[in-house]
């Protein structure tokens, strides 16, 4: 025990008979109480110092962790003081703004716009989150803030945000779209803890490039767009192709119609004219018949060629192959038109290759084609002209020519030849005939799979070629 200054100690007095101790053992006794409790009080206090030291170890363990994880982060991350901000915000709310994003669209010289990088603080950042101000952390929100200023992609997304924490929400996820120099695209996350909500001094941001996402999810929209713009085509399409496909056959039926409504009548015509030509004893009479019954003939002819363009538009015309001696049909070829050229001084010349492969085609249509082609070199060649018929084969199929000394055709006019209702003009002449001649000798050539073409200058002439595949029987 201790004494004040000035005073003495009394003497110590021997306790009562019960006790058999002295005052001064008592105070022994305390004395050694006290020191085990102040011992024990030193053990606590060692004990505590230890732990606090451990916890202060721990805590700095878990910042550098923390610390480790943004600095490594793959995800731009940012830890700011806002604080400035947020006084900023309670100002204008105690002035009684309410809309904050009107208020900023409608000022754009408020701080919170016009001078948005001082009222930041950064307090970490990783390499990430500087993005392209490495090491200038100053430089990089000194740009974003002349970002907000000048360009109206990012001012949108920061009056956005700012509005959020204006409206009293501390963890929102907001969309950043950079400006047309820089087209990147970001997820922002913002969240404040708990206890800092009131004054912003402590605010989590983190920015996800969702730039290739987006590229992505743009692409894939354009992608749906097309599909679903190409099924309304294709049902356009479909539709269109139904009606076509109804035209064509309401014109099919028509000129199936129209070819029988003609051919009855002329079938008599041709019967009768033929009979004529032969019983009648009166030359006027005999010519008067020849020419009606050859007028009968070239009718008949049209209204045949009609009905073949037609069927060949429908894709309804077909082929009756069968194997043929090719120098038997080509001569019977050139011998039926021999008497048109007689009668126009013509000079018909045949120059028949002496032996071809029998090949297997529809001799008639192939017939059509070679008196088509020799009935025109008749008709543009003049008196004392000269047409010639040339078939040789070759190793794969044969050719079939044929000649004038016409007054040829011009490159523009060749361009329509073989279309249909293609009525040629030569000259100063123009002659007569549907124009169906050269469309059915192609489709003809065609079915066949061979190919039809025309050479021939003005004053010079003209020659069709056509070619036919030595085809074999399968």
């Amino acid at each position: 025990m201790s004494a004040k200054a000035g005073t003495s100690l009394a003497p110590f007095k021997k306790t009562s008979p019960s006790d058999g101790r002295t005052e001064l053992e008592d105070v022994q006794s305390e004395c050694m109480m006290l020191r085990d409790k102040l011992e024990a009080v030193q053990n606590a206090y060692d004990k505590s110092i230890s732990e606090r030291h451990q916890l202060e170890r721990s805590l700095a363990d878990q910042i550098d962790r923390y610390q480790g994880l943004i600095d490594h982060s793959p995800i731009a991350t940012c830890e700011a003081d806002l604080s400035e901000a947020k006084k900023h915000l309670d100002l204008l709310r105690s002035r009684g703004v309410t809309n904050l994003e009107k208020y900023l669209n409608d000022n754009p010289d408020d701080i919170l716009i016009s001078d948005y990088a001082n009222l930041w603080k950064i307090i970490s950042i990783n390499e990430l989150g500087l993005g392209n101000n490495p090491g200038d952390p100053d430089g990089m929100l000194k740009k974003y803030s002349d970002s907000i200023k000048n360009v109206l992609e990012y001012h949108d997304n920061h009056v956005k945000y700012l509005n959020d924490f204006f409206e009293g929400r501390f963890d929102f996820v907001n969309e950043l779209v950079g400006p047309k120099d820089y087209p990147k695209c970001f997820l922002i996350k913002v969240s404040v803890p708990n206890g800092f909500q009131d004054s912003l001094a402590r605010v989590f941001i983190t920015h996800y490039d969702i730039t290739t996402e987006r590229a992505l999810q743009k692409e894939i929209l354009l992608r749906r767009q097309e599909e679903a713009r190409s099924r309304e085509l294709y049902k356009a399409e479909e539709e269109l192709r139904r009606q076509l496909e109804q035209q064509m056959q309401e014109r099919i039926e028509f000129t199936r119609s129209l070819v029988h409504e003609i051919k009855t009548p002329l079938t008599s015509v041709l019967a009768a004219s033929e009979l004529l030509t032969s019983q009648s004893g009166n030359e006027v009479q005999t010519s008067l018949a020849r020419t009606l019954f050859q007028s009968a003939i070239e009718l008949n002819s049209r209204v045949d060629e009609m009905f073949d363009l037609t069927r060949g538009e429908m894709g309804t015309l077909t082929l009756r192959r069968a194997r043929v001696n090719l120098v038997e049909l080509f001569h019977e070829i050139t011998e039926s038109v021999r008497p048109q050229a007689i009668l126009k001084n013509q000079r018909l010349v045949e120059n028949i290759a002496p032996s071809f492969p029998d090949v297997f085609i529809d001799s008639g249509r192939i017939r059509q084609v070679a008196v088509n082609l020799l009935n025109n070199a008749l008709k543009f060649t003049p008196e004392n002209g000269t047409i010639e018929f040339k078939a040789y084969p070759r190793e794969k199929d044969f050719i079939v020519e044929v000649s004038d000394t016409g007054p040829g055709i011009g490159k523009q006019e060749q361009e329509h030849l073989f279309q249909a209702y293609h009525r040629s003009h030569r000259g100063k002449e123009r002659f007569s005939g549907l124009g169906l001649g050269l469309a059915i000798s192609k489709m003809l050539v065609d079915l066949h799979s061979g190919s039809i073409w025309v050479k021939s200058e003005e004053k010079k002439g003209s020659t069709f070629t056509f070619s036919i595949p030595l085809t074999q029987p399968d």
